[in-house]
């Protein structure tokens, strides 16, 4: 149950064209034009940093999660940290390292690894051939 009076959906709405223009207020004159509903660059403000909010404290909660020793009986199989949109179709998998330099421990190196589905377009499709005019992957 949200805080204020937004619902769920109209809260994620706002967030998402808040993460597609420059400022709150821009992002206000999006709602308005998408919606027909009033809301002030303000409202835009506490909706999205109130999304952050949650997303912080989730991801917290999973690194925690993760980074837990697990017990002597729990397999190593077992899942710590449930799937939140699992990938159903073709999915890519990206992975790069770097090295860091640590106060007073040196470098160490980083790995990461991100996990995407992916839309596969057919050869002779508009939208890929629009991409490739572009220079653009997917984007419509």
């Amino acid at each position: 149950m949200r805080g204020d009076h937004w619902s769920e959906g109209a809260a994620r709405v706002i967030a998402r064209h808040r993460l597609r223009e420059p400022s709150f207020e821009l992002a206000a004159e999006a709602y308005t034009e998408a919606t027909g509903g009033s809301i002030s660059g303000s409202s835009v403000r506490r909706v999205t940093e109130g999304f952050g909010k949650q997303l912080v404290e989730g991801k917290a909660e999973e690194a925690e999660k993760a980074m837990a020793v697990g017990l002597f009986e729990e397999s190593p199989r077992e899942r710590w940290i449930e799937f939140w949109e699992p990938i159903q179709g073709v999915g890519n998998v990206s992975s790069d390292g770097t090295m860091i330099l640590v106060r007073e421990e040196g470098w160490k190196e980083v790995k990461l690894a991100v996990f995407s589905e992916v839309e596969v377009l057919e050869v002779g499709s508009e939208k890929r051939r629009w991409g490739q005019r572009k220079g653009r992957r997917g984007e419509e």
